[in-house]
């Protein structure tokens, strides 16, 4: 209090800013802070700041940093699983009768996946089984030749954590991992109130705290490709309209001829590399609706089968086909060809048994 009457009295001082706490003010202090210009309340501050920079810097990229901390992450999981979209919904990680990491993101592919699990072996030394997330267009699908999700997934995920663009070229080597605070008008009381790096740090531990990807506020439903309509809600006919635009624009990626042998030689590098260390491959093909699978272009699964039939010949591996499952009904999907919890929930524990089988 003397502080504050002193600073008050200094005629010399013409502008007086004062961060405090204001919850609790007394009537002695509320006239001296009816002399200041301007009064900032430090714990206003804080929450209001906090809550920006979460959400400009961490869930704006959100993958990035569940991607770079949890591949890193030393808790010694028993499984780890890697893949696309459909692992990243299709697996209740709460679920399984072992613990698991599960590294799958959207448009993850078969590159990026081989990259992961080597990195994520480098500090957990306790995983026996590694699951692989896959569709029968798998093998068809190279993130790097896509020039739109490249741009954002290569530019965004990938290249920042293994410098890594694969086919793709990175012009723009600034990445949105380090976000920039000038435009904010409290950029200032940033650099002077907080330590950034430990701030960093803080935010991300308590951001990324989850074993599974979703949590309470990253949950499946945002990521639905139906918007904000549940696939339950819609009329049979637009159900099929849907199904056919989803599976068509995966049908365009059956040209792919180069990338079909580019993909089957880093599936069969990292089935190698797996039983190199001893673990075993899972590879889990998902479920999708009727709708989609009416429109799906049957020689993506000629292909595969041709594909992982060979492999089989020299290599040890456990394949899991859910494709057209009569075990998965219209109420455990999400939308056309991604799974919601129960769904996942159902696949899971068909792994678990499978895991026991093992």
């Amino acid at each position: 209090m003397t502080f504050l009457k002193e600073l008050v009295e200094k005629r010399e001082v013409k502008y007086h800013v004062l961060i405090e706490n204001v919850d609790g003010v007394g009537e002695e202090l509320a006239g001296l802070l009816a002399s200041f210009d301007e009064i900032i309340s430090y714990k206003k501050l804080v929450q209001e700041f906090i809550g920006d920079f979460v959400s400009r810097k961490y869930y704006s990229n959100y993958d990035y940093y569940y991607l770079s901390k949890n591949m890193k992450k030393n808790t010694d999981p028993e499984i780890l699983a890697a893949g696309s979209s459909y692992s990243m919904f299709g697996l209740s990680e709460s679920g399984f009768s072992k613990s698991v990491l599960n590294l799958s993101l959207a448009s993850q592919d078969l590159y990026y996946s081989h990259k992961i699990v080597k990195e994520a072996l480098k500090y957990s030394r306790n995983i026996k089984y590694c699951i692989i997330g896959m569709s029968y267009y798998s093998f068809h699908f190279d993130l790097s030749r896509s020039e739109k999700e490249a741009e954002k997934r290569i530019n965004r995920v990938y290249y920042p954590i293994f410098k890594d663009s694969h086919h793709f070229e990175v012009i723009d080597s600034t990445t949105s991992t380090d976000m920039n605070f000038d435009d904010n008008n409290l950029s200032f009381l940033y650099h002077i109130i907080f330590n950034k790096i430990k701030l960093d740090q803080t935010i991300v531990d308590a951001v990324i705290v989850h074993d599974s990807y979703f949590n309470n506020n990253i949950n499946r439903e945002l990521f639905s490709l139906l918007g904000n309509i549940r696939l339950e809600d819609m009329e049979l006919l637009q159900k099929i309209e849907v199904g056919q635009q989803r599976a068509e624009q995966h049908n365009q990626l059956l040209v792919h001829n180069e990338t079909v042998k580019e993909n089957t030689n880093v599936l069969e590098n990292l089935i190698n590399y797996l039983s190199e260390e001893r673990i075993t491959p899972i590879v889990v093909v998902f479920p999708a609706t009727e709708y989609y699978q009416n429109f799906f272009d049957p020689e993506f699964k000629a292909v595969f089968y041709e594909v992982m039939n060979s492999l089989a010949n020299t290599h040890k591996f456990k394949l899991v086909d859910l494709f057209d499952s009569d075990d998965f009904v219209e109420s455990d999907f999400l939308d056309m060809d991604h799974l919601n919890e129960k769904g996942a929930v159902k696949v899971t524990n068909m792994l678990n048994r499978v895991l026991d089988s093992l």
